[in-house]
């Protein structure tokens, strides 16, 4: 069939339809090659030379139109598949489909017939992710969009928190993700610092939170120890802040007669004992002939000592027993050896 009798055949099936084309083709009415039978008209349910398709019928809404199949921009809206033709509307998309029509076209991840982003299908048919700036009811507690964790948002959609182990620009000075407050990053998320009352095991010895430097930790949270210059009350007597045993505070002890050191301005000695019979008195004055103390030790050579009176039993002021052994006269011996 010609392009020109197809066009008849479509006016007169339009104007008399199957059944009258029937009529009167079986009324024999010849018109050449104008007028046909009704075998060759479009419509009769047979594809023939020129027709893709023939469903019978002469709907303009379903796959088979006038003989063609229906295509997007042939100007006809199929039914069920698209919402709109360029044929038509010139705005139309190519596809003839459009996203919120509730139908999963092609090209779509999804279509809910909707306009919320807040659930699992967005406006523009694609699947809600977190990453999208869109906050997915019931399954996220915020989408910023972006993929940084150093904002409000962390880039797995959950809200950033002190302990989540990323630092919150503007907001936290560390976050190291753990409950210790024994490093260098406090539970609060602020830099750990001497003075704060934790002890910091990399850097410090230990740390009260005070200012005193008169109990056991100092305020550069180091211990305190004898020979730091501060005197530690109940543990220390004194604290000069030096390891100089002359002075008046030793091994931050007050300094005392009979502690083994020398006091200097103080003491002329200070053996560290309480014997009378060595160099070094109790009183921690140096031995002498006539102190009352025999000096037997240390180099002494004393056999005895009655304290500083002349001519008392038989003791000469040598310190040594009156003899008249070899004529020898001792000063303070009362007797002659005739």
């Amino acid at each position: 069939m010609n392009t020109v009798k197809m066009g008849i055949a479509r006016w007169m099936r339009a104007t008399l339809g199957v059944a009258g084309l029937t009529v009167l083709a079986s009324s024999c009415i010849a018109l050449d090659d104008v007028l046909f039978s009704s075998d060759d008209v479009c419509g009769n349910g047979v594809v023939q030379e020129g027709e893709q398709c023939d469903d019978g019928n002469d709907r303009d809404d379903d796959g088979c139109i006038e003989c063609q199949l229906a295509f997007c921009g042939d100007g006809y809206l199929l039914a069920g598949i698209e919402k709109c033709d360029p044929g038509i509307d010139a705005s139309c998309p190519a596809s003839c489909v459009t996203c919120g029509d509730g139908l999963l076209n092609s090209g779509e991840e999804c279509d809910d017939a909707n306009l919320s982003n807040e659930d699992s299908c967005l406006n523009d048919c694609t699947a809600a992710r977190c990453g999208d700036g869109f906050i997915k009811e019931g399954g996220e507690e915020c989408d910023d969009g972006n993929a940084s964790n150093e904002d409000g948002c962390l880039a797995d959609c959950n809200l950033a928190r002190c302990g989540d182990g990323f630092i919150k620009a503007g907001g936290e000075a560390c976050d190291d993700g753990n409950a210790s407050n024994e490093d260098s990053c406090l539970n609060e998320c602020v830099l750990a610092s001497c003075g704060d009352g934790f002890t910091n095991a990399q850097v410090e010895a230990c740390d009260d939170a005070n200012v005193s430097n008169e109990d056991g930790c100092l305020n550069d949270c180091k211990a305190a120890s004898c020979g730091d210059g501060f005197i530690n009350p109940g543990v220390e007597a004194c604290d000069d802040g030096n390891d100089v045993d002359t002075d008046d505070c030793v091994s931050c002890r007050n300094a005392t007669c009979g502690d083994g050191f020398v006091r200097a301005g103080a003491e002329a000695c200070d053996d560290g004992n309480e014997f009378n019979d060595d160099s070094c008195l109790v009183g921690c004055v140096v031995a002498t002939c006539g102190d009352g103390f025999v000096w037997s030790k240390d180099g002494g050579d004393e056999q005895c000592d009655l304290l500083p009176v002349i001519n008392q039993d038989d003791c000469d002021a040598y310190c040594h027993w009156c003899d008249c052994t070899g004529m020898r006269y001792a000063p303070g011996c009362f007797w002659s050896c005739d």
